[in-house]
């Protein structure tokens, strides 16, 4: 539309596009040589997915790229896509971390009697103290 004269409000008006978006539909115009598609590439057909799932392992993204046509990093998008796990020949897989060892807590005295336990009160202790807190509170909100 350039061509024939039209400024970018006009081109914009006819093609019922804002003006942004011609300049921006120009720019890519211009810096492509004059070809811009609708569409970056083709979807990709069922047997160039097989293809891929056959050879992605045993090739690079830029060699598979190279036979079907497209890019590399369309090969590895569509690959991740497709689950696709990329082998690496002479790789050690991982082993999963062990589980880190959770120390035993000490073994103390109690605070109040002295048997052995791993808080600061056996439980017997703590029980009577809670039971001693009751009967306290108990005592207090029947004197009120």
């Amino acid at each position: 539309m350039r061509a024939e004269g039209f400024s970018n409000a006009e081109a914009a008006r006819a093609l019922g596009r804002s003006i942004s978006a011609v300049v921006c539909r120009f720019g890519l115009l211009r810096r492509s040589g004059g070809t811009v598609s609708a569409r970056a590439a083709p979807p990709w057909s069922e047997e160039e997915e097989e293809w891929l799932r056959e050879h992605y392992g045993r090739m690079t993204g830029k060699e598979c790229g190279e036979v079907l046509g497209r890019t590399k990093e369309s090969v590895t998008t569509k690959a991740r896509k497709l689950g696709i796990a990329k082998g690496r020949p002479g790789r050690i897989p991982l082993e999963p971390m062990p589980e880190p060892e959770v120390p035993k807590p000490k073994k103390r005295r109690c605070h109040d009697c002295g048997r052995p336990t791993y808080d600061f009160r056996c439980p017997a202790c703590w029980a009577r103290l809670r039971r001693d807190l009751d009967c306290t509170i108990e005592d207090e909100l029947l004197n009120e």
